[in-house]
């Protein structure tokens, strides 16, 4: 008669089969994680994507390259004589609103010189993105295309609330999201896929934000009651991005977090944690400086109110809050180099740097940010070379 195997044996061959499997699934995540991310799988935006924007403020035409980017297309592998610098961010450094060579990064390219080498600053940014995604740019470009050195455009608070906000969320995922990343991320090869959701290849934004806008005023009409009736006409009819408009309906005090002691400092925590990360994981040995892009509501009064046009509330604390002190520490105690133009653009309050209602840099406070950047950048590479 066939000797029964012990209870306890049984289910300790089960827990060893577990654990290997645990140990086997998390392998492939890491090399997933590898593989996809130097293989090119993962890209930033649609390829071949053609933008329009003809806001009341500005025609700007955006083309997205076979690459995913903003950007010209970037030879690999890298030529020896290229120094090549990869910017990540937001649409303060994608260059909402400018033409891709008034963006404040291909100013800053322009300026920056290293005795035999031609300099190249890849444009991996775009709208909507927060430092989570800032990480998922930087591994997905930073090694396939071969970066020297790493900038991080860092939307004043903006950056911060929606750090706050997104940590909220990551809250809610599940124990094997936070453990098997790469296998979840694996059916969203698109970063930043929530940036002009359109199945077409060109797109005109005022036809695109006609439609979206009253759809949205329509399952949420007290947004209505929120703008002035000249907003609100500008809103309907797709005449400006609706965004800023449907984040100040949701969260009204999303510039002032910063203000707020408890979520301030939880905010700071998620924001210097998710800064570590993207040195661990992209930056590495690289040199890497951020540069703090101030916004308008915090250099002038008449700043101030093109925020509370829009539906944000705003205390005149902000207009002379040193925002250094926060986000400096941060940046340093990663290793990353800090810059920060703030009180530059306050001395003159730089009247011609932002569009009033879209609230984005133009081409003159873009090239002021360039010519802030410049110095610190140039020092930074040339320790390297």
């Amino acid at each position: 008669m066939q000797k029964s195997i012990p209870l306890w044996r049984k289910l300790l061959l089960i827990c060893v089969g577990l654990f290997f499997a645990f140990c086997l699934v998390t392998l492939v995540d890491r090399f997933l994680n590898w593989y996809l991310n130097t293989s090119g799988y993962f890209l930033l935006l649609k390829p071949g994507l053609h933008v329009l924007s003809d806001t009341k403020e500005f025609t700007v035409t955006t083309d997205i390259s076979s690459q995913g980017l903003r950007n010209q297309m970037v030879q690999i592998p890298k030529p020896n004589n290229v120094y090549r610098i990869l910017a990540v961010g937001d649409s303060f450094t994608f260059g909402w609103g400018v033409k891709l060579q008034q963006t404040w990064i291909k100013q800053l390219e322009q300026k920056l010189h290293i005795p035999g080498k031609k300099i190249e600053i890849v444009n991996a940014a775009a709208p909507g993105m927060e430092l989570a995604d800032e990480l998922l740019a930087c591994k997905a470009y930073a090694g396939r295309m071969q970066a020297d050195a790493v900038l991080i455009g860092v939307n004043s608070t903006e950056d911060f609330a929606q750090r706050y906000l997104q940590s909220i969320n990551e809250g809610n995922e599940t124990i094997w999201q936070k453990l098997w990343p790469t296998l979840f991320q694996i059916n969203k090869p698109i970063i930043a896929m929530d940036w002009l959701k359109s199945q077409q290849n060109s797109v005109v934004t005022s036809s695109y934000w006609s439609n979206f806008s009253p759809a949205f005023a329509e399952q949420n009409p007290t947004i209505k009651q929120k703008l002035s009736a000249n907003m609100l006409q500008l809103f309907l009819y797709g005449e400006i991005s609706p965004f800023p408009a449907i984040t100040a309906y949701f969260y009204p005090d999303y510039y002032t977090y910063v203000l707020q002691p408890q979520i301030s400092q939880k905010a700071q925590s998620e924001f210097a944690q998710k800064i570590a990360e993207i040195k661990q994981d992209c930056i590495k040995n690289r040199p890497a400086a951020a540069m703090f892009i101030p916004s308008e509501g915090f250099i002038s009064q008449e700043g101030a109110e093109a925020m509370q046009l829009s539906g944000f509330t705003w205390d005149k604390k902000l207009l002379n809050f040193n925002f250094d002190n926060i986000f400096k520490p941060m940046f340093t105690r990663a290793g990353i180099e800090y810059m920060s133009p703030l009180q530059d653009f306050r001395k003159n309050g730089c009247p011609d740097c932002f569009y009033p209602i879209d609230e984005h840099p133009t081409a003159t406070g873009d090239a002021q940010l360039a010519n802030y950047a410049y110095p610190f950048v140039e020092d930074l590479i040339s320790k390297k070379n």
